[in-house]
């Protein structure tokens, strides 16, 4: 476990060229594609089919299981944006350490 800890921190030059091509591509593309899009949807996903199995094992009413989603996407696009902002700021961060140490500062 300590081991795969370290890897999220020390950088191989190959991952310092991959978080470059991420950057480039910008702050927005990064936090919808990833966080939004990539953690929202699989956690909308998996909360979703627990909604739906629990609303089969104890129906409430149609309109029930379609608040109960619409809850479900409200939540999840929010957990989505906060993961993508939260690793944009921590990958950015140990980009810009790396940057600053190979400059010398």
């Amino acid at each position: 476990m300590r081991k795969a800890i370290k890897k999220l921190f020390d950088w191989t030059p190959s991952d310092v060229l991959a978080w470059e091509g991420l950057r480039q591509r910008g702050f927005w593309h990064f936090v919808i594609g990833y966080g939004v899009i990539g953690f929202g949807l699989f956690l909308f996903i998996l909360a979703g089919a627990i909604t739906i199995i629990t609303w089969f094992l104890a129906p409430l009413g149609l309109a029930s299981l379609f608040f109960q989603l619409a809850v479900d996407v409200g939540v999840c696009l929010l957990g989505g944006l906060v993961t993508g902002l939260l690793t944009w700021w921590l990958e950015d961060g140990i980009y810009q350490r790396i940057i600053r140490s190979l400059s010398g500062r």
